[in-house]
């Protein structure tokens, strides 16, 4: 059996935390693959490392609990709002805008075509960063909000979407049963809490309404080849979830799965 770490990374205690599973509540796990956090992970620019391609291989453990599935990352970040206020320009993101702009087009088209809603209706994006899937939907008559903690980032989606809220989805004042559809994409795997966020995007979607999610996949053929070289596998990524235990989480909070499928981000010579 492979060892935690625990004793090593209890000295890290001050900028780290030990949560439980976020879908059964326990703690009983097996270790997949070892923490490489060390001293150096935890310099005031740690920031950076969690920027969308990030290249810092510090994280905790990668786990596995053993009631319910889910995977996880022990011990992780406790600062992580913080963090994530003072993630400034993405150059790899911005780099990569026309190919996103693109893919975020062909989303709103698909989301419209699955769920059967189109413009006109209130549709919100988590997650928002530069505000790209809400130029999208906006251009397709969608009355759009957004949520993005970056400071920077909101203020850029900002300038063309007034209704991006800085704070966390459950501080931003949204009422019950507000918008049509919820969107995060990419979004769900850094969540301090899932189930909890998910419970609150419940709350603040319409009866009959929609919450679409994309996360990588750690039951995927990739995930499996690439094993502890998986490029999922980050310091800002505190799940791992596959189509059940995603389903599971959802299903528990009040929402029923109609769709699964795989995402494909269109990517350009």
């Amino acid at each position: 059996k492979k060892s935690d770490r625990k004793g090593e990374l209890l000295k890290f205690n001050l900028f780290l935390e030990w949560p439980k599973f976020d879908l059964c509540g326990q703690s009983d796990y097996e270790v997949i693959y070892e923490a490489t956090f060390n001293e150096a992970s935890f310099t005031d620019d740690k920031f950076e490392s969690f920027k969308y391609a990030s290249a810092d291989g510090s994280k905790g453990n990668i786990v596995k609990c053993r009631n319910c599935g889910l995977v996880y990352q022990v011990p992780r970040d406790n600062d992580v709002a913080r963090i994530y206020r003072r993630v400034n320009e993405d150059i790899f993101y911005t780099a990569s805008k026309a190919d996103r702009a693109a893919t975020c087009e062909r989303d709103v088209f698909k989301m419209e075509k699955v769920t059967g809603v189109s413009g006109g209706r209130k549709l919100i994006d988590i997650g928002c960063s530069y505000g790209l899937f809400l130029d999208a939907a906006k251009s397709r008559g969608w009355d759009v909000y957004g949520v993005e903690l970056s400071d920077y980032q909101r203020g850029e989606a900002i300038k063309n979407h007034p209704n991006v809220c800085g704070q966390e989805l459950k501080d931003c004042g949204y009422p019950d049963n507000y918008f049509d559809v919820l969107t995060m994409f990419d979004v769900v795997e850094h969540l301090t809490s899932p189930s909890v966020f998910i419970k609150d995007a419940y709350r603040v979607v319409k009866p009959g309404g929609y919450f679409v999610a994309c996360t990588p996949n750690i039951a995927s053929i990739q995930s499996k080849l690439s094993g502890k070289y998986w490029l999922n596998f980050a310091r800002m990524h505190f799940y791992y979830f596959t189509p059940k235990t995603l389903g599971a989480m959802c299903e528990r909070a009040g929402f029923k799965v109609v769709k699964v499928e795989h995402h494909k981000r269109i990517i350009r010579p």
